[in-house]
């Protein structure tokens, strides 16, 4: 069976909470799967004072600021149980560009969970 890739994509501090690196372990842990985090930070950001603006027109999608976390997991379940869990925890992503390069069966799975738990 082929492994299944979901990535979670959010905006800078479009989560409930910080997203930290030993709730991820811990929630890999529980469901035997593989939980990886990066933090895309855009090169066309501008601070003006207190407020961070970011031009994303014309820009690639991987090269815009974003928080990242993908799960790599054998089967579906554990795949399910996870992005249940991690959603739970942070909320759920923007769905329009929220699970760019998950595998079909990964997103999938992340939409029908959303669906069921978040409503979106």
């Amino acid at each position: 069976m082929a492994e299944i890739i979901t990535k979670l994509r959010y905006n800078p501090d479009d989560y409930l909470k910080d997203i930290a690196p030993s709730e991820l372990e811990l929630v890999a842990r529980k469901n035997g799967v593989n939980i990886s985090l990066e933090q895309v930070t855009g090169k066309s950001r501008i601070f003006a004072g207190h407020t961070v603006f970011e031009e994303t027109w014309d820009v690639p999608f991987d090269q815009v600021s974003q928080t990242v976390i993908t799960v790599s997991a054998a089967d579906r379940e554990s795949t399910r149980r996870t992005v249940q869990d991690l959603i739970r925890l942070y909320r759920s992503p923007v769905p329009i560009w929220g699970f760019l390069g998950s595998s079909k069966e990964g997103e999938d799975i992340a939409k029908q969970v959303i669906d069921q738990d978040d409503g979106w």
